[in-house]
C-alpha cells in the first residue's frame, strides 16, 4: 500500500513553511488544510489528499524526551522525496528550494533577452544536496535534485521517467521532431545527393 502522509515537526514554523511553500510550489502543492491557530499545516498537489504536514514543536505531541533531539533521532538524517512528472519540475524545485528568483519584466529589458536573463539570490535556507541531474546509480532514468532544508531534512524531487517522456515535449514533441528531421534529410538527399 502507499504511503498516506507524511509528518515534519518543526521548531521554527514560520521559516520552514515558508521554504516548502517555495520548493513544492513547482510540483503543484499548496497549503490545504490549517487548524491549531495555525500550528498544524497540511500540504498537497492539486486534485490529491494532503499527504505533507509541517508541525510547530511547540504544538506537537511528541513526548518530551524527544524534544530537542537532532532531526532524524537515532535513526538519522530523514530523507523526503517527492514525485515530479517531468524533469522540468525537478529543475523548478531545486531553483525555487534555492532561490528567489526576479524575472526580467520586473527589469528594464528588451524582448529578445526576457528568457535568458534574471537576478537569483540565496534564499529560503536550502543547501544544495546534489544539483538536478540523472543517478543511473539508483535506476538509468532516475532524475532527481537533492538540497538540505534549514533544519537538515534532505529533501529532493525526482522524476523515473524516460528523458524522452520526462521533459515537457514528451514522445509526441520529440517524434514530430524527428519525423521533421527525416522529411528534410529524405529531401535534401532525393534532390541534392541522388
Amino acid at each position: 500500500m502507499p504511503i498516506a502522509h507524511l509528518t515534519i515537526h518543526t521548531k521554527d514554523l514560520e521559516k520552514i513553511t515558508s521554504f516548502y511553500e517555495a520548493a513544492l510550489a513547482p510540483l503543484d502543492y499548496t497549503e490545504r488544510m490549517r487548524f491549531h491557530d495555525g500550528a498544524v499545516r497540511g500540504y498537497g498537489a492539486s486534485g490529491y489528499n494532503v499527504d505533507f504536514w509541517v508541525i510547530s514543536m511547540e504544538d506537537s505531541n511528541v513526548p518530551e524526551e524527544f524534544k530537542g533531539k537532532p532531526i532524524g533521532g537515532w535513526g538519522g538524517p530523514v530523507h523526503i522525496a517527492f514525485h515530479c512528472k517531468t524533469r522540468n519540475q525537478v529543475r523548478a524545485f531545486y531553483d525555487a528550494a534555492m532561490y528567489v528568483i526576479l524575472h526580467p519584466p520586473l527589469l528594464p529589458l528588451n524582448v529578445g533577452e526576457w528568457c535568458s536573463l534574471f537576478l537569483a539570490f540565496r534564499a529560503n535556507g536550502a543547501k544544495c544536496n546534489g544539483p538536478p541531474g540523472l543517478r543511473p546509480q539508483y535506476f538509468p532514468a532516475y532524475y532527481g535534485a537533492f538540497v538540505w532544508d534549514a533544519e537538515g531534512r534532505n529533501i529532493e524531487a525526482v522524476c523515473v521517467r524516460p528523458g524522452f517522456w520526462a521533459e515537457e515535449w514528451g514522445v509526441l514533441g520529440w517524434t514530430g521532431v524527428l519525423s521533421v528531421a527525416a522529411a528534410g534529410a529524405g529531401y535534401l538527399w532525393q534532390n541534392y545527393f541522388a
